[in-house]
């Protein structure tokens, strides 16, 4: 039977009657000190389709969103650490310890697990690396601190939902594979667009009994595996058409729904780093980190449509 990779939300923010204020520079400037630069997002219509495990399509439906602000990458070691030394600072002890990284579960495939455990999250070599072992309650946490510390009553900041996130990480395009756009992983003078498990082409997909190629696709497995044994900064490589850095690979991305990560990791191979991968998770992980979206408050939810 097939199992849906992506699941279509029914639900989306989008703009109301009313025009969106501008965000003053001040919020801008409060954002860069906190958590750096937030990029927008036009508002527009798309469609978006069911995946399905084997590459085939389900429905499509159209959505139209708001604009909206995303950061321009995922957040750092550095934001988060000042988020948490915040709430020890606050006397939030409960919420600290909710939101506190779990370097416990730092793991790779080859030497560096440990070295993960006692330095990735707290040694100022790696302040501009993507926050990862963070729990989900920890990034919710984290959206309602920064929705306090800038302060502005019209404007919210949250994990985006699916929808938010596949737009964005599209830079424009719509129904790209990549958030470059290209279904190529490296560009033509050999420089990678993504951080991944290069272990060949796009067509390479991790699954319970290990490394396949896609059914009905010509990909071809190598045998040398070439990759890191953590993520890349999170400012590194490519920027897509809004300016958004390693949307695919580096780290999944948390999403608003519990449990689902999106985008694919450092760790995960060609195929499932696609705009429309997706990834389970049932505790924090070395692969998963989040970014956030800055939400006008006047938006109103509709309804997508088939």
């Amino acid at each position: 039977m097939k199992q849906m990779i992506l699941t279509l939300m029914a639900m989306l923010l989008v703009v109301s009657a009313a025009a969106q204020p501008k965000r003053s520079k001040a919020d801008v400037k409060k954002e860069k000190e906190l958590v750096g630069a937030f990029v927008r997002i036009p508002e527009n219509s798309f469609t978006m389709q069911d995946v399905y495990d084997d590459g085939t399509l389900g429905p499509e439906v159209e959505y139209k969103t708001a604009a909206f602000y995303m950061l321009e990458t995922e957040v750092t070691n550095k934001a988060y650490n000042g988020f948490l030394n915040d709430l020890k600072a606050q006397g939030r002890t409960e919420d600290y310890e909710k939101a506190r990284f779990r370097s416990e579960n730092w793991y790779t495939p080859r030497s560096h697990s440990e070295l993960g455990r006692q330095y990735y999250d707290n040694y100022p070599a790696y302040d501009n690396y993507p926050a990862v072992t963070v729990p989900y309650e920890g990034a919710l946490l984290f959206c309602q601190w920064l929705t306090e510390k800038v302060g502005n009553p019209e404007w919210v900041y949250e994990l985006p939902s699916q929808i938010h996130w596949v737009w964005a990480a599209s830079g424009g395009k719509d129904g790209v594979p990549y958030s470059m756009g290209e279904p190529f992983l490296t560009a033509r003078d050999g420089t990678p667009y993504y951080h991944y498990l290069h272990i060949d082409d796009a067509w390479i997909a991790r699954t319970d009994s290990g490394f396949q190629v896609v059914d009905n696709h010509p990909g071809t497995m190598r045998t040398d595996f070439i990759g890191s044994d953590i993520p890349y900064p999170a400012k590194s490589l490519r920027s897509n058409g809004y300016g958004l850095y390693n949307m695919c690979g580096n780290v999944a991305e948390m999403v608003s729904n519990p449990n689902l990560a999106v985008g694919g990791s450092w760790l995960d191979p060609g195929y499932d780093i696609r705009i429309y991968s997706t990834k389970e998770y049932t505790q924090p992980s070395p692969q998963i980190g989040f970014r956030v979206i800055a939400l006008w408050v006047g938006t109103e939810k509709i309804e997508g449509k088939k």
